[in-house]
């Protein structure tokens, strides 16, 4: 916990995590809820919505009842169409996951992506930046804050970019890059 404790000092700091599958031993949505219990200060994003799979939609809705106390954990919806297949366009079964994710965590706290280059070597880039647009899940509002809003204020927090741009790489100082 000591390693974890000096990421505080590092303001503008987002945990980002892929930790795969529910078969696999990484997949740990409780460890995620307890990190963000204890370090409220820090935003984690869970990539892939908890890998959702929606003949198991009862796991993904608990998952995620686990997360809703803690505002500090969003999640984002890369590669869901890949990761429940098959799901032809516009992806009928992540949009009941994505269904689920809004119900139980809302909008504000659903984060856009397509995980490319992976997901576009399975879907166009047309299909996996337009997909959400042919479902009917968010209002338009709710639609910009997924697209966009959510992950500029999870990861451009005015003081986060002012602190990033006052710091110097130990690495790099020096280099005149």
């Amino acid at each position: 916990m000591k390693r974890l404790t000096h990421l505080l000092d590092y303001p503008g700091f987002v945990v980002t995590t892929d930790y795969g599958n529910f078969d696999q031993i990484s997949h740990q949505p409780d460890a995620i809820a307890n990190l963000a219990r204890l370090y409220p200060s820090l935003d984690f994003v869970v990539c892939h919505l908890s890998f959702p799979h929606i003949d198991n939609g009862h796991r993904l809705r608990a998952e995620l009842d686990m997360w809703k106390p803690f505002e500090n954990i969003y999640t984002d919806i890369s590669a869901i169409q890949d990761i429940d297949r098959p799901d032809e366009f516009p992806f009928p079964k992540s949009e009941a996951n994505v269904r689920i994710a809004k119900e139980v965590l809302g909008a504000k706290r659903i984060i856009w992506g397509t995980d490319s280059p992976w997901s576009a070597t399975f879907n166009t880039y047309e299909e996996l930046a337009t997909w959400l647009e042919k479902v009917d899940i968010f209002s338009n509002e709710e639609l910009e804050d997924v697209m966009y809003h959510n992950a500029e204020r999870v990861y451009f927090k005015p003081e986060f970019v002012e602190a990033n741009r006052q710091a110097v790489d130990q690495v790099t100082k020096g280099l005149d890059l």
